[in-house]
Order: C-alpha cells, then sequence, then structure tokens
C-alpha cells in the first residue's frame, strides 16, 4: 500500500511552489517592465506608468500569496485527514490482534484442543515407534545408508542412537570420516567415531582427533580417545599435559586417565607441572590429581610445600601429597606428619608409600618403625617383606 505524505513533506513542497512563483513573478515583471522602457522613445517613465507598473507588481504578489495559503491550508487539512487514517488503521489492527489472541486461547482451552493435540501425540508416537522397529532391522551399513538419505529430523535421530549403539568398526574408514563431517552429526557421535577410525590407525584420523580434543568446550574428552591417542602419538600426549594450563587440566579426565597410568609419562608430567600444581588456588587439582607412587627429584620448595600438604585440613591435599612420601628425605617431617594423621587408610598409603618405590634406606627403617609402633595388621604386614 503507498504511503501517504506527511505534513511536513507538504510544507517543503508548499515553500519549494512559493520560490518557483516568486521567481516566475519576478521574472515576468523585470521583462514587462524592459519592454516598456524599450517602447518610448525619450528612455524616461512618466509618472502614470511608473504608478501602473507598482500597482500591478503589488497585485501580483497579494495574489500569489493568496494563493500560496489556500494550497498550504489546503495541503494541512489534506495531511490532518491522512493522520487521522493512519491512527484509525492502527486502531483497527490492535483491536483485530485482541480478537485473534482471544480466539486462540479459548480454543487451547477448549476440549476439542486437547482432542487433537492428543491425536496428534498418538500419531506421532506410533510412527516413532515403527520407525525405530525398522531401524532395529537394519545392519550398521544400511544404519548409515538410511541416515544420508534421511530428510526428517526426528528420523534422522533414532537412526542417529541406533548408530551409536553398533558396532562402526565394521565401516570403511572413510565412509566414517564422510559421516563425521556432517554438519548434523553431534558431539558425542563424533567422538564415538573418532574411536572407530582410531581403531583402524587411519592417519588422518589422528589429526582429527587431535583437532577435537583441542577444542574448548569438549574440555573433558572421552577416556577412549585419550587412550587411542597416547597409544598412537605418545609424545604428543604427554607434550600437551605438560604445557596445559593448570585450570584446563583439571577438567581433562580423560587425557590424565590415560597417561597416568604410563609410569615414565606420569613422571615426566609432573617434573613440568608439579610447581604449577602446588602454587594453584583451585580445590579441584588435588582432587583430579592424586600422584600415587610418582618416583621424581624433589626440589627443597617443593619438599617444604609438600610437607605443609600433609598437615592440611583437607583431605584431597593430604592425599595428593602422600603420593610423594617416597621422594620428601626429610625423614624426621614425615615421621611428625604420619603421627598427626587420624584416618588409617591414609596411613597405610602413607606407610606402603615408604617402601613400595625404589626407596631408600632411610625410608625404609621409618617404615619399620612406624609398623612396629602400630596396632594395624595391614601397616604390620606391609613391611614384612622387608
Amino acid at each position: 500500500m503507498d504511503r501517504q505524505l506527511s505534513l511536513g513533506q507538504y510544507l517543503i513542497i508548499t515553500v519549494i511552489v512559493l520560490l518557483i512563483n516568486n521567481l516566475a513573478l519576478w521574472y515576468f515583471l523585470g521583462s514587462e517592465s524592459e519592454e516598456m522602457t524599450n517602447a518610448q522613445t525619450d528612455s524616461i517613465q512618466t509618472p502614470s506608468l511608473i504608478k501602473e507598473s507598482k500597482e500591478l507588481e503589488n497585485i501580483g504578489i497579494n495574489q500569489n500569496r493568496n494563493r500560496n495559503n489556500e494550497l498550504l491550508a489546503a495541503n494541512s487539512d489534506e495531511a490532518d485527514q491522512d493522520q487521522d487514517q493512519d491512527q484509525d488503521q492502527e486502531q483497527e489492527i490492535f483491536e483485530e490482534s485482541i480478537e485473534v489472541t482471544s480466539a486462540v486461547k479459548s480454543y487451547m482451552a477448549s476440549d476439542e484442543f486437547f482432542e487433537v493435540l492428543d491425536t496428534y501425540r498418538t500419531q506421532r508416537q506410533e510412527k516413532q515407534r515403527e520407525l525405530q522397529e525398522e531401524v532395529a532391522s537394519l545392519s550398521t551399513l544400511e544404519l548409515l545408508n538410511a541416515y544420508s538419505s534421511a530428510t526428517d529430523r526426528q528420523e534422522k535421530s533414532i537412526i542417529l542412537q541406533a548408530l551409536y549403539q553398533s558396532d562402526l568398526t565394521a565401516i570403511d574408514s572413510y565412509q566414517l570420516k564422510e559421516f563425521y563431517n556432517d554438519e548434523d552429526v553431534n558431539g558425542w557421535m563424533k567422538s564415538k567415531l573418532l574411536v572407530a577410525m582410531l581403531d583402524q590407525k587411519d592417519q588422518e584420523a589422528i589429526n582429527l582427533a587431535k583437532d577435537y580434543v583441542a577444542t574448548p568446550r569438549r574440555a573433558n574428552t572421552s577416556y577412549e580417545i585419550w587412550n587411542r591417542l597416547f597409544d598412537l602419538d605418545r609424545d604428543y600426549v604427554i607434550s600437551t599435559a605438560s604445557e596445559m594450563s593448570i585450570e584446563q587440566l583439571v577438567k581433562q579426565g580423560g587425557l590424565l586417565g590415560s597417561m597416568l597410568q604410563d609410569s615414565d609419562a606420569k613422571k615426566q608430567f609432573y617434573e613440568n607441572q608439579l610447581d604449577n600444581i602446588l602454587n594453584s588456588n583451585n580445590a579441584r587439582v588435588f582432587q583430579n590429581l592424586q600422584p600415587y607412587q610418582v618416583e621424581i627429584e624433589l626440589s627443597r620448595s617443593q619438599q617444604q610445600s609438600l610437607g605443609g600438604l600433609l598437615a592440611s585440613e583437607r583431605k584431597s591435599e593430604r592425599s595428593f601429597a602422600i603420593g610423594f612420601v617416597g621422594n620428601i628425605s626429610d625423614i624426621d617431617m614425615l615421621k611428625d606428619r604420619y603421627t598427626e594423621l587420624s584416618s588409617s587408610q591414609e596411613k597405610q598409603t602413607f606407610v606402603y608409600g615408604l617402601v613400595s618405590i625404589s626407596a631408600s634406606e632411610s625410608h625404609k627403617e621409618l617404615a619399620r618403625e612406624l609398623a612396629e609402633n602400630s596396632d594395624d595388621p595391614l601397616i604390620k604386614q606391609i613391611t614384612n617383606s622387608l
């Protein structure tokens, strides 16, 4: 629908018309005066001619002003009428929207609406059940083909769930990669696909897995991916763990779980990250990092920090420090910290840590002393082999 001119636009047009009329009048009067002057032989105007010229000019100006005033008044009236029409149309639309909203609310509260809704739900559930039965009879390859040809979102979702439960190792790696790059495939399915591709030792899949675990929002990446990456590219996993910030590292349960099962990898990790761990104020660090039986050489400041953690009120901090008792050279300090422990489990772990690593003779001697003074049969049993 064409828009009506606003009042401001009419006023601008009116001003332009006035200017044009004034210029035309000036040109007309000027030309007429010049013709009258050229017709006279003495080039001197008589008083009557001058008077007549002024009267004509005044009449023209007055007539022009009257026409402009009439035009301005007409335009103003028309603009007011248009504005009134716009307001009427807006009011009409507003009233219609209220009527529609009221009608919709009334229908949604009616029994007829609930009957239609129940019918829709029943049909949808029946369709979903039939589709699930059909999908259950398909092989993994058939599921993959069915997913590629499906267009309905619900259908694709059901097929995707069936694929996640299926054995993807039966599919060639190149087909899995095509499926992996599908924009509708979500994170948990991508993780499953990566594991299957890594099991086939696909080099391109290794790069895809590295890109996957490097994404910040996939902080708690599955242990299976990290475990396979550790087997296929050990140095990458160790360097990633050694260079990662502690705040980010404590969220990587999969990374730590895959690497800390290997004694050499664990040693390299704590040699690189122990200072950062001890300086962290994040309580989750000591909850998620339990360095049981780590054999590394500790600096004096590291030993002092670990000695302080052994006396901590927090169990997670005590447990973390107990993992290093075999590396702390201050035997007197270890003896004092042991006596401060109240948990029998912590005491057992403490004594076992003194003897299970390549312990020095002084550590073994402390273990014997603690076992002799203990009433715990498990602690006594620990030192029987010494």
